[in-house]
């Protein structure tokens, strides 16, 4: 007797292939808000994300835990890593990076060498508590914010500090739980944090 097993949707090739043009027109057009419920289908935005972008090439990290024993065998990298070695890192945006954390940056020589972080949060609310954040650069035609709840904002000093010698430093995803923003190192970014009263 055949047992059917039923896959996710983020673990198929369509909805991966929707996910990595989510992706690429995040990082085109950084800051602005990429929807990709449809594809998730219910998945966890980060799971999707990295079903995207991993494969048996490139190193992983999880040093929050965040990915399940199926989900990292399925993921199947060439290695699961230290933070500071991986081509990819997912980590918890909602606590503070820890004070020893610090991604691959690259090198002068090998700036392509720098990871990938892709963080979770609560979301891109355009009304409440949230951190407001503005970025200019490359592929903004003056400045483009957004508003993003559930992420330490510790995480953004560090990626401005990570980002201070271009073409040195690590690209972002933010995920939410059907969205997610790209900010790649090339941009410039500042932020502010706006409380309930203050909206």
């Amino acid at each position: 007797m055949t047992t059917l097993v039923k896959v996710e949707a983020v673990w198929t090739p369509e909805s991966q292939q929707k996910i990595f043009r989510a992706i690429l027109n995040g990082f085109a057009f950084p800051g602005r808000v990429q929807d990709i419920a449809t594809p998730l289908n219910g998945g966890r935005a980060e799971v999707g994300v990295l079903a995207s972008l991993v494969d048996e090439q490139v190193t992983l990290a999880d040093p929050d835990d965040l990915l399940s024993p199926t989900e990292r065998r399925l993921l199947a990298p060439a290695a699961i890593t230290s933070a500071g070695a991986a081509e990819y890192v997912v980590c918890d945006g909602h606590r503070a990076p820890g004070e020893a954390f610090r991604p691959n940056l690259g090198t002068i020589y090998r700036p392509e060498d720098g990871a990938t972080l892709v963080l979770t949060s609560d979301g891109f609310p355009e009304t409440g508590s949230r951190t407001i954040v503005t970025l200019t650069g490359p592929g903004i035609e003056t400045e483009q914010m957004f508003g993003v709840s559930g992420l330490h904002t510790d995480w953004l000093r560090a990626r401005n500090r990570w980002c201070d010698y271009f073409p040195t430093g690590c690209d972002l995803i933010l995920c939410g739980t059907t969205q997610i923003v790209g900010i790649p190192r090339t941009s410039r970014l500042t932020f502010n944090e706006i409380s309930e009263e203050e909206r």
